[in-house]
């Protein structure tokens, strides 16, 4: 028993001295990358985003993001100036449509599927006139924070946004290594 327990105790010191000499290598910096919703969380850790109670049809809410990354020799956060971060979601449509919208996770989903406040069925057709509810890139200023306008409709409400940001992560050993994050927001009164 006592073996074991020197056998255990040893090969965590050893994976602990990998671990810690690998982040004081030559590249100490691993990327920092976070959405800021600037919105409310719900209880199931959702956030919320309420839609304009002006009447209007449209809601716009600025959505922020952070580039940085995290220096294992000096401890502290750098803020990356300059870097691209490129926005998508699952919800779109088309302007002077107000009786519905589009919905389609790219990555995950082959079709688009049109929703109306009653039906919803898969749409093939002509995708060119679709407006997307988040701009296509932002980038990070001295701070580095970036940032980008979330547009919502009326007829969206209830419905689920799937809001993600990626940016390129050059503090790894992957040269062609992007990463994606997402963050779900429900559309409410």
């Amino acid at each position: 028993m006592r073996s074991r327990w020197t056998i255990l105790l040893s090969s965590l010191m050893l994976l602990s001295c990998v671990w810690l000499d690998d982040k004081l290598s030559d590249d100490p910096l691993e990327l920092v990358f976070t959405i800021l919703p600037q919105l409310n969380q719900n209880g199931d850790g959702y956030y919320v985003l309420p839609i304009n109670s002006e009447g209007k049809q449209i809601t716009n809410h600025t959505v922020y993001t952070y580039v940085g990354a995290r220096d294992y020799n000096e401890l502290e956060y750098i803020h990356t100036e300059n870097k691209t971060v490129h926005w998508l979601s699952n919800l779109f449509w088309v302007t002077d449509d107000t009786l519905g919208y589009y919905r389609k996770r790219i990555r995950f989903e082959q079709d688009y599927r049109y929703i109306t406040s009653d039906t919803s069925f898969i749409y093939s057709g002509d995708t060119t006139a679709f407006q997307k509810t988040v701009g296509c890139c932002s980038t990070s200023d001295e701070d580095g924070i970036g940032s980008t306008i979330l547009t919502v409709l009326s007829s969206m409400l209830g419905d689920t946004i799937v809001l993600e940001a990626g940016t390129f992560d050059e503090y790894d050993n992957f040269p062609e290594d992007t990463l994606y994050i997402s963050v779900p927001i429900i559309i409410t009164k």
